[in-house]
């Protein structure tokens, strides 16, 4: 049986689908634009899109931290890669490990929506969407 590929989902993509439900650019040609800015505009909603491309635990730094978390007091040859198995405490260390990436966009969008909105002078109900096309974890 052959596996089945799906295509990731792409800012081109996302852009084809605003574009058709009568959105558009916040900015047409933000490569242009020195302040970072969110990319949409659909109606009264201003958007940010990020597309989680990569897996979490490829990181060097993030394995460490968790090789350290699931190795703590415990010299054992085989080691049990289940967060459940923690008390409150590690599970907590866990999943703020997990979960940096996705705070770094969250904090970076917010930004960028609060940039765009200002430049654009009106109000606007803010979105981010998060398309998650790598991070397994999540």
């Amino acid at each position: 049986m052959e596996e089945l590929k799906i295509k990731q989902f792409t800012e081109d993509d996302f852009t084809e689908v605003i574009i058709k439900a009568g959105g558009k650019r916040a900015f047409e040609d933000d490569t242009r634009q020195t302040l970072s800015n969110a990319d949409y505009v659909l109606g009264n909603a201003l958007i940010e899109l990020k597309l989680l491309d990569e897996e979490g635990f490829e990181k060097k730094s993030r394995q460490k931290k968790l090789a350290d978390l699931f190795s703590k007091d415990n010299n054992a040859p085989v080691v049990v890669l289940d967060p459940n198995d923690f008390d409150e405490q590690d599970k907590r260390k866990y999943y703020n490990i997990v979960e940096g990436p996705l705070e770094n966009h969250i904090k970076k969008a917010n930004k960028q929506l609060r940039v765009t909105e200002d430049r654009l002078g009106e109000d606007f109900t803010k979105v981010l969407l998060i398309v998650n096309n790598g991070y397994g974890t999540l």
